[in-house]
């Protein structure tokens, strides 16, 4: 496998990756409650959904870059580690800041 198709597949993969994040970004911020550890999670989300959408157009820029013959592979591998790397801080994100509930 060439590294243009490499970096283009895991671009591939990571837009439904960060599109998970953006839905999981949503579902935080959206409380039904006003109380303090309601508005910390709305927080979390909206950081998180910062962060996917960061790294869905990070992930839209690599398959565009990664398909294109003139452009250097760098920077498909570029945008592609943008990606991926934003899809594992909004995993970290989610999972290290406790529920309002602790």
């Amino acid at each position: 496998m060439r590294p243009r198709t490499a970096a283009w597949l895991l671009a591939l993969l990571a837009v439904p990756a960060n599109l998970a994040m953006l839905f999981v970004g949503f579902a935080y911020n959206f409380q039904l409650s006003r109380s303090d550890e309601a508005m910390a999670e709305a927080t979390k989300g909206k950081f998180i959904g910062l962060i996917a959408l960061i790294g869905l157009v990070a992930a839209i820029v690599g398959l565009i870059v990664g398909r294109r013959p003139g452009d250097s592979i760098r920077r498909a591998w570029l945008a592609t580690g943008i990606a991926l790397g934003c899809v594992l801080v909004g995993i970290v994100i989610t999972a290290a800041v406790p529920p309002h509930g602790l």
